[in-house]
């Protein structure tokens, strides 16, 4: 889908020291992606892959550089309409049914519910609509938390592991929902094996990083 009106989507890690608490989980990280295509993010359990998302995201500030999307600091309001952060752990109400989570995020996305509906089918798991979230299997669980952090348009998408715990229907899906969402904007993608890795125009191993 052609977006003129919108921005070229670029993402910019510029000089990043980074962490939690205690010592740095990145230091010196830059990295820098301009124009649609997908952006493999690699390393061992420990460099910081989920901390680059956190970065991304805008809930974790770096301690020093900068971090930006769209030119704009990844923690200013006016960036979260472009981007969706996808999480490695479902956080989903357990009480609450599958469809009013649909329309929740739908509601907060400025996207029609239908939409969602459409989406979580096409993964599979469109028959779990009436019931609550803590019925779904591990699989169908991601399938609706997929659904869920990437409604509407965004310019940038972070998937942190999503294919875990997809069944063929479910990867089938997600793939083609990358290629597409890759073909105007830049999706980072966090995933053991990286399947889509030699479709990626930038990988950034943060084993050979700062």
């Amino acid at each position: 889908m052609h977006r003129p009106q919108h921005p070229t989507p670029s993402l910019t890690l510029d000089r990043v020291r980074a962490g939690y608490t205690g010592a740095d989980v990145l230091t010196e990280l830059s990295l820098s992606a301009s124009g649609p295509g997908l952006l493999a993010l690699r390393g061992s359990n420990g460099s910081g892959k989920s901390t680059v998302a956190e970065l991304i995201s805008g809930y974790l500030r770096p301690r020093t550089g900068r971090v930006l999307v769209n030119g704009i600091d990844a923690s200013e309001p006016d960036v979260r309409p472009r981007r969706r952060v996808c999480r490695s752990r479902p956080a989903l109400f357990g009480p609450m049914s599958v469809d009013d989570h649909l329309i929740l995020a739908s509601r907060m996305a400025g996207t029609d519910p239908e939409q969602a509906r459409a989406r979580l089918t096409r993964y599979g798991a469109g028959h779990w609509l009436e019931h609550s979230a803590d019925a779904l299997s591990t699989g169908n669980a991601r399938k609706l938390w997929l659904t869920l952090c990437t409604l509407g348009d965004p310019d940038v998408v972070v998937l942190d592991e999503p294919f875990s715990g997809l069944d063929a229907q479910g990867t089938a899906a997600l793939t083609a929902d990358i290629h597409r969402w890759s073909s105007d904007g830049i999706v980072v993608l966090i995933a053991h094996g990286d399947p889509l890795a030699r479709q990626a125009r930038w990988t950034i191993d943060l084993d050979d990083a700062g």
